[in-house]
């Protein structure tokens, strides 16, 4: 997994997945073994990151932060909460 330092143009951090990449090739082949997640992106860079080989980013600003300030303040769950309250309503 690369999380790479938050730069205010996601370009700025395409030096940082490719490099990861890299790195997981290189271990790759120097092991003999598959090594099929690359995981690498988030939120604020994540196109970035799967034009350098991501196969896995992480979104979660992207779908929760709109969700808070949804609907006269109630989030997708329609409670008015947080997450955590959500899953407490649900009986988690």
């Amino acid at each position: 997994m690369c999380i790479p330092p938050f730069l205010e143009k996601a370009e700025q951090v395409r030096p940082y997945f490719r490099r990861l990449k890299d790195l997981r090739d290189e271990l790759a082949a120097t092991l003999g073994l598959a090594l099929p997640v690359v995981s690498m992106g988030m939120s604020h860079d994540f196109e970035v990151a799967i034009e350098e080989g991501a196969t896995e980013v992480r979104v979660g600003t992207a779908l929760f932060e709109g969700a808070a300030a949804s609907e006269q303040g109630r989030n997708r769950w329609g409670n008015g909460g947080s997450i955590k309250s959500a899953a407490a309503s649900a009986g988690g």
